[in-house]
């Protein structure tokens, strides 16, 4: 979940495609993921919004493709 959290803030679209997919692999509740998402844009304010809109994506994604 820190690691959602860091990535959101460092923007690196392949470290929250990964770490949202294990977290959701080991039981993660979407709510757990959407807070860590959120904890992201706390700590790195307006820019980390649009890392945030494809964390929300890729959530979506594999949710939808479990």
């Amino acid at each position: 979940m820190i690691a959602i959290g860091i990535s959101v803030v460092i923007n690196c679209e392949s470290c929250m495609e990964w770490h949202i997919k294990q977290a959701l692999d080991t039981g993660a509740s979407e709510n757990e993921i959407i807070e860590a998402i959120e904890v992201g844009i706390e700590m790195a304010g307006g820019p980390a919004t649009a890392s945030a809109r494809f964390a929300m994506n890729v959530l979506e994604y594999y949710q939808q493709h479990k």
